[in-house]
């Protein structure tokens, strides 16, 4: 596999069966994600970024995100995903707690 065709490899995967739903939104959970990708290139990593405060989430006094990145044949992909409730909105920064932003 070339490092020009792996996300065509991933993408052709079937998770038809790891589909979930959550107050009207579709999703594949990280765990599940992780395995295919970790099935497919072992050698695959991620990185949880961490702010200036060594914190594993960021803020800008409004909402939340964390940012995450997946590194597969030595080359990174960046994402950001918000802190959200139950309800899928974003949770006020002041009130976010290590367990929110661990469900991001």
């Amino acid at each position: 596999m070339t490092e020009e065709n792996y996300f065509g490899e991933l993408f052709a995967i079937d998770i038809a069966e790891d589909v979930k739903e959550k107050n009207g939104m579709k999703y594949v959970s990280w765990a599940t994600a992780w395995k295919w990708v970790k099935t497919k290139h072992p050698d695959a990593t991620y990185t949880e970024y961490e702010n200036d405060d060594g914190r594993f989430w960021f803020d800008d006094g409004v909402s939340g995100w964390v940012k995450l990145g997946v590194t597969i044949n030595g080359i990174e992909h960046v994402e950001h995903y918000p802190i959200m409730d139950f309800k899928n909105m974003a949770i006020p920064a002041e009130k976010i707690k290590s367990t929110d932003a661990n469900k991001a």
